[in-house]
Formats: C-alpha cells, sequence, structure tokens
C-alpha cells in the first residue's frame, strides 16, 4: 500500500517523479496529493499489477485505476530511450500543466532522463554536467555500469537525448505551497529571485512617487 517508491519532487508546479504505482490504492494518494495526470514511461511497470479484467501487456491496470479515480492517464513507453523524441512534446506538455507524476519502472534511468531534458529546457543557464550529477543522485545508471549482457553503459542512448536538451525561453511555473520548491542547479533559474526582484522594484516605484509628490 501507500506512495510509490523513489517519491520525488520534480520541476514545475506540483509535479512529482517515481518508480511504479503498485496499486490503485497508491494512486488514490496521488490523487489526495493533487496529482491530475499520470505519465507512464515504462509498459513494464505495469507487470505485476493486479485488477478485476487486468491482463500484462494487451490490458494493464493502470489506465483503468486512472480512469476510475478521474485521472487523466498518458501512455509513453520509450523501452531504452529510442522513442522518447516521439514522446517528448506530449510529456513536456503534461509538465508544463503542472499536477503530474512521471514515472516509470524504478523512477530512476526514463524518468532521470526526462526530469533531466525538462530542466535543460526550462531553467536557463543550467550546467548540464549538474543535471547529469543531480540524475546519478536518483538512481541513473552512470557511465561505468556494465550492462545486462550487451555491453556496458546501458543509458547512452537515454543521457545523450537528457543531454542534448537546451533552454526554450520559457521558464517552468513553480508551485506557491510551502515545501514545494525543487533544488535549484548551478547556474539555474531561481523563482525566488524573480519574486524577490518584483517586490523591490515596487518598493522603489513608492519611494520615489512619494519624493515626486513632496
Amino acid at each position: 500500500m501507500g506512495l510509490p517508491e523513489n517519491l520525488y519532487r520534480a520541476p514545475g508546479r506540483n509535479n512529482w517523479r517515481s518508480a511504479l504505482i503498485p496499486n490503485i490504492e497508491s494512486m488514490r494518494e496521488l490523487k489526495r496529493m493533487g496529482i491530475k495526470r499520470i505519465v507512464n514511461l515504462a509498459l513494464d511497470s505495469t507487470r505485476k499489477q493486479k485488477c478485476p479484467g487486468g491482463k500484462y501487456p494487451s490490458r494493464p491496470c493502470e489506465p483503468m485505476w486512472a480512469r476510475e479515480l478521474g485521472l487523466e492517464y498518458i501512455p509513453a513507453y520509450v523501452g531504452s530511450g529510442r522513442r522518447l523524441p516521439r514522446y517528448w512534446p506530449k510529456i513536456k506538455a503534461a509538465m508544463m500543466k503542472g499536477d503530474t507524476l512521471i514515472h516509470c519502472t524504478y523512477g530512476a534511468d526514463r524518468t532521470g532522463a526526462v526530469i533531466g531534458r525538462f530542466r535543460l529546457e526550462t531553467q536557463p543557464g543550467l550546467d548540464p554536467n549538474a543535471v547529469h550529477q543531480e540524475a546519478l543522485k536518483r538512481g541513473f545508471k552512470p557511465r561505468s555500469h556494465p550492462g545486462y549482457g550487451k555491453g556496458p553503459d546501458p543509458n547512452r542512448r537515454l543521457r545523450e537525448w537528457m543531454l542534448a536538451g537546451r533552454y526554450q525561453g520559457v521558464p517552468v511555473r513553480t508551485s506557491s505551497k510551502k515545501g514545494s520548491s525543487f533544488p535549484d542547479l548551478p547556474g539555474g533559474w531561481k523563482p525566488w529571485a524573480i519574486g524577490g526582484a518584483a517586490v523591490l522594484g515596487l518598493v522603489l516605484l513608492l519611494v520615489v512617487t512619494r519624493r515626486r509628490a513632496a
């Protein structure tokens, strides 16, 4: 029961990232957190889900749970990463709306690549190396990983796609709720700085106006 494993805040307004959703009770908890849509990057994450009428892989439980709970379900099954460019526009659009959970099976590799790419495209001035390091901290496999019998560095395609992201000129919206911020990366956009600058500008304008009136 309970929430999915490897659950962390993601950039955007009430966006989250996680490992697989084990059951409908877990999805119900996510809805209570304000989640309105689920982006599933991995069909294999539904393999062990159980529900009446469910059958993997032709009729997975997760979209049925989402429909029952009134949540939007976005299947974006990207495999080893070849399909990411095809699915990226709708994944990014969901994250820009906010209230979105992004997940794969373990919440580390495919999810890490998506979160990293989103940061690079929505936060100006980020150091790609810092984005990569953040992904590694959340379980993204390093270059030195021996692979699974198909050669080393199994995340090569995911990493290359992630780090190819470039700022698109539209900063991501963030939640105003307490404790909802996500980590700032070196050189990245800091929402509080923009808000503080706006307040300071308003104060200076009031001061100048009062002096002129005097």
